[in-house]
């Protein structure tokens, strides 16, 4: 454009500047001042070129539209000034006719002005015009910055407001629940606590085979529907899901482990317990129970149930989104790996003993595996987890034990970074599973 509208210039220098060339006051004009004259022609409404430097009404109607100021009378504007007050759209396909147009009516005097002068006066404003627009940029992208930080704080607001909404539909839910018969698997430390504050007609199963004759036959007052509690080690999950047949899958909890394999869609029921209990006393139905976070949390069919259940002992247990849930199980899962690790490779006891003793070391396995799991699952656990996690720690008595079936996911995520030649997301992890023995 800028090439054409030197050709522009060029055209009229020569077609109204007889110093620049002489030749044309006695002969007819040139094919370029020809093409100049036929394009001139679209802007103005006579055959003289000279009175196209004039725009007609209708041409600055066509520009500026019916209701901007005449370009006659706005000589010495400037084109910067013309088109940020009419609010001149400039693209790029407009804007050889706006400049072509706006000179016409701002030009200078091609008898008393050069070529050089006349060029130096269009770029001059068109640097006016670039100016004026950069000026208006920067204001919009301030105003555009101000408007992103509003949506931030209501998208914000809107995410808080929405955990109120479901903690408050949570604990509604809890409220009106009322418990229902149970079956429950697992005869331990949990099972009993489930079945010492459930109802009066649950029953706890013990083995694989005794699950799959109850589900069968319903002896006694077995009940036929309800929850099926499955508070048994990760390694039984399996089987026991296996065993179960199709249409009473969804009505499987899990409170025995921290995760459901893959496959296991419609396994119903999930929850992150965080609480600890004691085994039971000579004459106690269940053991002491220890929650100090508060951070269990339960999603599924029969989460009011168990919900309600655990309530009765204190047990602050949230029914969550699968999101919400979702953090819950892998926080746990860095927790029970770093914690027993760093207590096992230091000869510890119990797990409070690794905050007090070993905070540091706990700590940077902490940072280490929750690291590992943004990366490879795109879950954020939280600015605060380790801080949460470390407090939780230190009101646990429970013992430090190492069973490497737990820790399947981040070796395995070492074992493929390995493979792909990548440095290793869990090097602490990875060199304290070795020592210890303890490889998946």
């Amino acid at each position: 454009r800028l090439l054409l509208l030197v050709s522009v210039y060029a055209g009229l220098a020569g077609a109204f500047t007889p110093s620049l060339s002489p030749s044309l006051r006695s002969a007819a004009p040139s094919a370029h001042s020809a093409s100049i004259c036929a394009k001139s022609s679209a802007w103005g409404g006579s055959n003289s070129v000279t009175a196209r430097l004039t725009p007609t009404p209708g041409t600055h109607r066509a520009l500026f539209g019916a209701g901007g100021a005449s370009l006659r009378g706005s000589k010495g504007r400037g084109l910067a000034a013309l088109c940020m007050k009419d609010k001149v759209k400039i693209t790029e396909d407009s804007l050889g006719d706006i400049v072509s147009k706006v000179e016409m009516a701002n030009a200078l005097d091609p008898q008393s002005h050069s070529l050089p002068e006349r060029l130096t006066h269009t770029i001059q404003q068109l640097t006016d015009l670039k100016d004026a627009i950069q000026a208006q940029v920067l204001i919009a992208e301030e105003q555009l910055a101000e408007k992103k930080k509003s949506l931030s704080l209501l998208e914000d607001r809107i995410k808080r407001l929405s955990d109120d909404l479901q903690e408050a539909e949570g604990q509604d839910m809890i409220d009106h629940t009322k418990v229902h018969p149970a079956l429950i698997v697992g005869g331990g430390r949990v099972g009993t606590l489930l079945k010492g504050v459930g109802h009066a007609d649950d029953v706890i199963v013990r083995s694989t085979s005794e699950f799959k004759y109850q589900l069968r036959e319903h002896p006694g007052n077995a009940p036929k529907d309800g929850p099926i509690y499955l508070a048994v080690p990760y390694e039984s999950i399996a089987e026991l899901y296996e065993a179960t047949p199709q249409e009473r899958r969804i009505d499987l909890v899990y409170v025995g482990t921290h995760g459901v394999d893959e496959g296991m869609h419609d396994a119903g029921t999930r929850a992150a317990i965080f609480f600890q209990v004691e085994s039971p006393e000579q004459d106690e139905t269940y053991g002491k129970v220890s929650d100090p976070g508060a951070m269990s949390v339960v999603c599924g069919k029969w989460a009011g149930d168990l919900a309600r259940r655990l309530m009765k002992v204190d047990i602050g247990t949230k029914i969550g989104t699968e999101e919400q849930l979702q953090v819950a199980q892998l926080s746990y899962l860095v927790w029970i790996c770093a914690v027993h690790t760093v207590g096992k490779m230091h000869g510890l006891i119990h797990v409070a003993e690794v905050e007090k003793q070993k905070g540091a070391e706990f700590e940077a396995m902490l940072v280490e595996l929750g690291n590992a799991v943004v990366q490879s699952k795109g879950v954020d656990l939280g600015p605060d987890y380790v801080k949460k996690l470390r407090a939780y720690t230190a009101g646990l008595d429970a013992r430090v034990v190492v069973k490497p079936a737990r820790h399947r996911m981040f070796w395995n995520m070492s074992q493929k970074a390995r493979q792909d030649k990548l440095d290793d997301p869990c090097p602490l992890h990875s060199k304290a599973l070795k020592k210890l023995k303890a490889i998946p």
